[in-house]
């Protein structure tokens, strides 16, 4: 049911590989990997893998909790829910229990992350309050193309920013 044949198309498939590192055993890991459509396979240390955990995955559900615990999707519910939303909370709701326990035991990484992103969305929320009419200019190439409209009112200024 949550499985497909082609699951792992394109994936990366981090390894850690125990000191010395036996390459005779990380051929024969290769072998049993790449079949199943992973793209490639990387090296890293456990301190390597605990770092990209916390930012590619965990910091995904984390975000996604935070979304539809928000007061706003309490009180929207799904009946404007766009595709972005709909990407963003797919992983909610998965194995709480699991997530719960995978975040306690790498907790240094995700708090270091978490510490990060709050950061930053602390910036974007101080540059909204400015009315920084760049606010993708900070952001990757591609993005700082997008029109950017803001409604802002103050004392010295009502209007939309373009």
């Amino acid at each position: 049911k949550n499985s497909t044949p082609t699951l792992f198309d394109g994936a990366v498939f981090a390894l850690v590989p125990p000191e010395p590192i036996d390459f005779e055993l990380i051929e024969k890991i290769k072998s049993l990997i790449l079949p199943a459509g992973f793209s490639k396979l990387v090296y890293a240390t456990a301190d390597e893998h605990d770092r990209m955990i916390a930012f590619t995955s965990q910091m995904a559900h984390v975000v996604s909790n935070a979304f539809i615990k928000s007061s706003t999707a309490k009180d929207l519910g799904v009946a404007i829910s766009a595709g972005s939303y709909k990407d963003l909370t797919r992983v909610a709701r998965l194995n709480p229990a699991m997530w719960s326990e995978l975040f306690m035991e790498n907790k240094v990484c995700l708090l270091k992350e978490l510490t990060l992103t709050g950061e930053l969305l602390e910036a974007s929320g101080r540059k909204l309050r400015l009315f920084s009419c760049f606010l993708c200019r900070d952001y990757p190439t591609g993005i700082s193309t997008l029109p950017i409209r803001i409604a802002c009112t103050s004392s010295r200024f009502t209007g939309i920013i373009h």
